[in-house]
């Protein structure tokens, strides 16, 4: 069984990045090959990048305290899942970090590569992207207020479709995204991978979040100038 993981992360500088996206999200299913993935982090093999908000919630749910914080150490900020009161402190001091000025000196190339690996798992933008949460493409992401609000309370309203699916199997494997549709016998989950289909004969426990699946705290996680170049790049239409 670990020999497959050791087997991709051997082979993981030469596989594109669509293919590392799914392969990741593959990976943090089992809760023997997490170890060997965060030591890959560690050493440089895998970018930290990839363990991004949807992959940390997917290993916290193993319930794992040495695996949550190997995890808070690679992130360096732990990013919160919660209904956090409106913050307008927190609003107002990323809306002056994030000023004309600033954003002036934004790289649009990085956005465009922090958006794939931060947002893109989960958000199409321009036809690319998962499909998991809301499509970017239409929405009033030229407008910085509008974006922060969604960015920093992403839980502040919650569509039915978006709220977080968790789903032990008997294998010991955990499925992670939002119900799409159910039988009697087949629950239809849509991943960051795409649609999966689940035997319900097979699942021991379901758990269905209140909040987004999207975290609060992202923009603390990548730090100014990450999220900088990533509003820049969200803001162009």
């Amino acid at each position: 069984d670990s020999a497959i993981v050791k087997r991709i992360i051997s082979l993981w500088p030469g596989i594109d990045s669509q293919a590392r996206n799914n392969l990741m999200n593959l990976m943090i299913s089992r809760r023997t090959w997490i170890p060997f993935i965060l030591d890959a982090v560690e050493a440089g093999i895998i970018d930290s990048r990839r363990i991004g908000a949807y992959q940390a919630r997917q290993i916290r749910a193993f319930g794992e305290p040495g695996l949550d914080r190997r995890v808070e150490e690679i992130q360096g900020k732990v990013l919160q899942w919660g209904m956090m009161d409106y913050d307008k402190e927190v609003f107002n001091k990323w809306r002056r970090q994030l000023s004309e000025e600033q954003l002036s000196r934004a790289s649009l190339a990085n956005g465009l590569e922090i958006f794939r690996a931060v947002c893109g798992v989960c958000h199409q933008l321009n036809g690319e992207g998962g499909t998991i949460g809301p499509d970017l493409t239409g929405s009033a992401r030229d407008n910085l207020e509008y974006l922060l609000e969604n960015i920093l309370t992403p839980s502040a309203t919650v569509a039915d479709e978006y709220r977080q699916l968790t789903v032990t199997l008997k294998d010991g494997r955990i499925v992670g995204g939002t119900e799409k549709s159910r039988s009697a016998k087949v629950l239809q989950m849509q991943t960051v991978t795409g649609v999966v289909n689940v035997d319900l004969s097979e699942v021991v426990r379901e758990e269905k979040s209140d909040l987004s699946v999207m975290p609060e705290g992202l923009l603390d996680a990548i730090g100014e100038e990450q999220a900088r170049d990533l509003i820049a790049f969200l803001m162009q239409k």
